[in-house]
């Protein structure tokens, strides 16, 4: 979630598309490492944790782009 908001701030566009992406990257990066420690497969505990990492990026990336920027007046 935190990865996709950050990351989805500095481009500023496609909130939806970059937190999917940013999301699934994670996701990959975790299932990666948890086949190397642990050999287990894709089960379907592994699908929903896959689906929610997705719907949390996607959700954190059109926050982000839906954000209001602060005004900053002058004095």
């Amino acid at each position: 979630f935190l990865g996709s908001y950050y990351y989805v701030g500095k481009i500023k566009t496609k909130g939806f598309l970059n937190g999917i992406l940013i999301g699934f990257l994670v996701f990959a990066v975790v299932f990666v490492i948890s086949l190397i420690l642990s050999k287990n497969v894709f089960t379907l505990v592994t699908l929903i944790r896959l689906l929610s990492t997705i719907f949390a990026g996607a959700v954190a990336g059109v926050a982000r782009v839906n954000k209001k920027q602060k005004v900053k007046y002058l004095k």
